[in-house]
């Protein structure tokens, strides 16, 4: 959809496809699936792929891929993956009091006038933080399993040196096969469920003594299975946690640009905050750096 002139008025567009309007938009919210692309924002916009402004004002901007201002951006919010500030047409982008969510930034040609915060990589923080809190509690489900398959495992052990002397010798044999299926199963060489199914079909014809403990050893099979079912899930998990961390390896900065009159610029990542501002008795500073995220290390100056 392409729009000549403005989008104005107190409601709501949401295009299934791309927006492009050559004016201002101050609509209510604005919801496209694809690209946005407006000369100036007064407005919440959320786009599915790219959002591109000349100059946004008191607005909100979410994307998952991009979003690049080229003119100003003052009180507004930013979220997406890579947030490209870059002047197009005049000398310099004006930035004042704006809050950017991300995983990449380049701001390049900015003039910061306010406090500008700039917020990378919030959402994979909270992520890591939800799977490694899930992975301290299966690690705990882990090894409580692993404690009750060793005391049942002892208490098997007494069973056994009791019931010896009552087992008719009929099932001698039957003894002697689930002592040897209970050591090929803490040593992994068999499979639990296949100990539980030879199990049902020793503890039908055994006598009471051999049939008893043959449903002691299928409990600890059962623990068995559900420790193979935690050990999976931890190992889903470690995957999960490795593809943030490799994820998090992207979280950088790059700026250059001046502080004039209150600007100030925080960035956050993690636990860590970094904040530069104008001297009193400079009122034009120069500021050019690259930052980046170094698991173990948080950000560090690349550049």
């Amino acid at each position: 959809v392409t729009v000549k002139g403005d989008v104005k008025g107190r409601f709501s567009v949401i295009i299934d496809g791309k927006l492009h309007v050559g004016g201002a938009v101050e609509g209510e919210k604005i919801d496209v699936s694809k690209t946005f692309v407006a000369a100036f924002v007064r407005s919440q916009v959320r786009a599915g792929k790219s959002i591109e402004v000349g100059s946004a004002l008191n607005a909100a901007l979410e994307s998952s891929e991009y979003v690049l201002i080229q003119r100003e951006i003052t009180n507004t919010k930013v979220k997406t993956r890579q947030c490209l500030i870059q002047p197009k047409g005049v000398p310099h982008v004006l930035l004042g009091a704006c809050e950017i969510s991300c995983l990449q930034a380049l701001l390049k040609g900015v003039s910061i006038r306010n406090s500008v915060v700039i917020d990378l990589g919030s959402d994979l923080f909270q992520i890591l933080s939800h799977l490694q809190n899930r992975r301290e509690h299966l690690e705990k489900e882990l090894e409580k399993a692993k404690g009750e398959i060793r005391d049942r495992v002892a208490l098997l052990g007494d069973k056994i040196k009791l019931a010896q002397a009552a087992i008719p010798p009929e099932d001698r044999k039957g003894l002697n096969i689930l002592k040897t299926m209970v050591s090929l199963l803490l040593k992994g060489e068999i499979k639990a469920a296949k100990v539980r199914e030879q199990l049902e079909a020793t503890s039908q014809k055994a006598g009471p003594e051999l049939a008893g403990l043959a449903r002691w050893v299928t409990i600890i099979a059962d623990r068995h299975i559900d420790l193979g079912n935690v050990s999976k899930k931890l190992e889903k998990l470690n995957k999960k946690i490795k593809e943030v961390e490799l994820e998090m390896e992207n979280l950088k900065l790059n700026l250059n640009g001046t502080f004039t009159g209150a600007g100030k610029l925080v960035v956050r990542c993690g636990h860590q905050e970094l904040s530069w501002q104008a001297e009193p008795d400079q009122p034009r500073k120069e500021l050019k750096f690259a930052l980046q995220y170094i698991s173990g290390e948080g950000l560090v100056q690349t550049g």
